[in-house]
């Protein structure tokens, strides 16, 4: 009891600190206050040509930058939390992370720019790892085209914050939020719910901005957003720097219009997205004909499965020695070489199998298929 109530009062000055605290998270260039860099490169308005990433700048510390990206890159799942096994050591968010992105969003020579930093006690930043974003900063964070290909109509904002509860490499608690003040975080992936004869998985996507620590004093990075106080209002005026292609090294100053309230500004309101809803509703056989030695099954189509299951047998029980399974992705199949002198039983279940996620919906009632 004593441990529960040191945690509860931890974590609650944890999320004070993270409401109140400021960071100065620029870089000073002249009268510039350099807020974000360009640097790398990845897929962000279409899959056909990589642009340049946008990371927003977090802090400088002896020359290496901490930098997040200021968009989110891709919608995935951190893992399949079904098997029960799924951890940060091991989820499938942590290799892309520092697989696959790596490798796609910088060449050799950037990779080489890239620092590993103790970011805290308890656990070594990747090279490239996951900087979970969302209400923390106090503004809603955008995703970008690429990013939203495989879901239209996802809402591109998220709730998750830092990797503050991620707190070692093998813990399923990967996230909380600054209202969760209950245990620091929550487990991630899916979750299942029976509603009556209807299976529904939600599916949680995440939004993930990769985050670095970047040698800035080597690395070949430009200038994307600055800030700049007038000095007859004394108030901070924005602006972007657009360039006219990635050799141009000198760009074009405007009034950024994009970011307005991203530094010292107002929060912005984050609205509830994330959860892709999948139901499978029990089917129903409309029809076992049967015709000398062969039947023909058919049944309606259900919500979201994308195959399906048909058993049949001798055995009321569908025990497993007089069961055949068989596999489909279509509403109708014809079972060959029936025996004439046995009565058969036949049952369906509708299948779901998106990314990570694989789930069984409810059987259907069995059909009797009776002797010739």
């Amino acid at each position: 009891m004593y441990k529960k109530i040191i945690i509860m009062i931890t974590f609650l000055l944890c999320t004070l600190f993270l409401n109140h605290s400021k960071v100065d998270a620029s870089l000073q260039q002249g009268d510039k206050e350099i807020t974000h860099v360009y640097f790398g490169n990845y897929w962000q308005t279409d899959a056909g040509k990589k642009e340049p990433i946008e990371w927003e700048l977090k802090g400088v510390k002896n020359n290496v930058a901490f930098l997040q990206s200021a968009k989110i890159l891709e919608y995935m799942v951190y893992d399949d939390t079904w098997s029960g096994n799924s951890t940060w050591a091991t989820s499938f968010c942590r290799q892309w992370l520092n697989n696959k992105f790596l490798f796609d969003a910088f060449n050799a020579r950037e990779r080489s720019m890239l620092k590993q930093v103790l970011q805290d006690e308890y656990r070594k930043q990747d090279l490239s790892t996951v900087y979970l974003s969302g209400i923390f900063e106090g503004y809603a964070i955008k995703a970008t085209n690429y990013a939203l290909r495989k879901y239209p109509g996802m809402d591109p904002y998220v709730w998750w914050i830092t990797n503050l509860w991620i707190q070692s490499e093998g813990r399923k608690v990967a996230y909380s939020t600054v209202e969760d003040t209950i245990a620091p975080g929550v487990y991630v992936g899916y979750w299942k719910t029976q509603e009556g004869n209807t299976l529904t998985v939600r599916n949680v996507m995440f939004g993930i901005r990769p985050a670095i620590y970047l040698d800035i004093s080597k690395a070949d990075w430009k200038t994307s957003r600055f800030r700049k106080k007038n000095i007859e209002t004394n108030e901070y005026e924005k602006y972007k720097i657009e360039y006219l292609n990635e050799q141009d090294k000198v760009g074009v100053e405007t009034v950024d219009t994009e970011y307005p309230n991203q530094i010292g500004g107002k929060s912005q309101s984050v609205s509830n997205g994330g959860v892709i809803k999948y139901k499978i509703k029990k089917p129903s056989i409309v029809s076992a004909k049967r015709s000398k030695s062969k039947s023909v099954i058919q049944w309606k189509k259900t919500d979201d499965s994308t195959s399906y299951d048909l058993w049949y047998s001798t055995s009321k029980k569908f025990t497993k020695k007089k069961t055949k399974k068989i596999k489909l992705t279509k509403t109708k199949y014809t079972i060959k070489k029936l025996n004439k002198k046995k009565k058969y039983y036949v049952k369906v279940r509708g299948k779901l199998k998106v990314d990570r996620i694989s789930a069984n919906g409810k059987w259907s009632k069995v059909k009797v298929i009776k002797r010739k």
